[in-house]
This record gives C-alpha cells, sequence and structure tokens, in this order.
C-alpha cells in the first residue's frame, strides 16, 4: 500500500488542512483532442500571461504557429482502431472496451 511520504510532501507541496487532512493543488490541461486545435491549448496553456488581451494574442499566435509552420500530424500514424459504442453499452473502464 502506498503512503504519502515527507518527500512526496515536499515534492508536489502538499498542505496540512485545519481538520488534519492533506491537501494538493496540481495545474490540469483539461484538453483531449486529436487535432490542431488541442495543440493550440496545449501551446496556449504554456504561454498563458496574467493579461485577458495578452491571451487573446498569444491564442492567436499558437494557431498561427501551428497552423502554418508546424507538422501536421496524421490520426492513422496514431490510432490503430475506432468504434463507437451504443448508447446502452455498459464498459467499467477503458481496457474492457478493447475487445468489442
Amino acid at each position: 500500500k502506498k503512503k504519502c511520504t515527507e518527500k512526496h510532501v515536499a515534492r508536489h507541496n502538499i498542505q496540512q488542512t485545519p481538520d488534519g487532512g492533506k491537501e494538493m493543488s496540481k495545474y490540469v490541461c483539461n484538453y483531449f483532442s486529436l487535432g490542431l486545435d488541442a495543440r493550440v491549448g496545449v501551446g496556449f496553456d504554456k504561454s498563458r500571461q496574467n493579461n485577458r488581451i495578452l491571451n487573446k494574442g498569444v491564442y492567436g499566435w499558437e494557431g498561427t504557429k501551428k497552423l502554418l509552420f508546424k507538422k501536421k500530424g496524421v490520426v492513422g500514424h496514431v490510432l490503430e482502431s475506432l468504434i463507437e459504442l451504443g448508447k446502452d453499452a455498459q464498459v467499467s473502464s477503458a481496457r474492457a472496451a478493447h475487445d468489442r
């Protein structure tokens, strides 16, 4: 069983809460896409500013860079197969759906 050690506390900046629990905050990049929008979003997150107007410029610049200057990925080179499950499909985990 894994335990939260002092090394983990220091590495992940884990804080003690007033009620005796532990709290850890991390940034999450909430993007899932196989296309250009995801690449732009990740680039934007890396260059984000503290100013709304500057952020719009950063987003525009990232979109321009990715669209005009970056080699485009081909989904077929990464994805082996893709199936659509029906509305009534019950899948307990991603792995459980692999053999359908």
